[in-house]
């Protein structure tokens, strides 16, 4: 039987990483609780690419209009069991891992976020959604 497979994708942008920061804390920590998971990330890449993820990752290198594109396009190949999107996902890469088979989970910190999760749409679609308070 294979280990659970959790792939992370986190959205940041010009001058933003907290959401990498986090999405890398919770699979280190899943990773010190159960060690055989398999984690993976993808992530925006270009000019400014984190390169100090400590996990396999994708790195987009078009432009952020093409990522919803290119993380759709890794949900499809890598299948993993779960996707933890933080701060960054359209309704329809959410109704693509519902089609899928993909557990998913949406991490929120802010009001504006947060209030995304609790459309009519999205709590019909979404598995799990996790607000962080500041």
């Amino acid at each position: 039987m294979r280990p659970p497979f959790v792939l992370f994708v986190p959205a940041y942008g010009q001058g933003g990483s907290g959401e990498f920061v986090r999405a890398v804390a919770l699979a280190e920590a899943a990773r010190a609780r159960w060690p055989k998971l398999r984690i993976e990330f993808v992530l925006p890449g270009g000019e400014g690419a984190r390169q100090d993820v400590p996990f396999t990752r994708y790195c987009h290198a078009g432009s952020s209009e093409d990522k919803p594109a290119f993380d759709d396009e890794c949900l499809r190949t890598l299948r993993p069991d779960v996707a933890i999107f933080d701060s960054g996902l359209r309704s329809a890469t959410l109704r693509l891992t519902r089609a899928l088979g993909i557990h998913s989970v949406y991490v929120s910190d802010r009001a504006g976020t947060c209030r995304k999760a609790f459309r009519l749409d999205w709590l019909r679609t979404l598995d799990q959604h996790w607000h962080q308070r500041e």
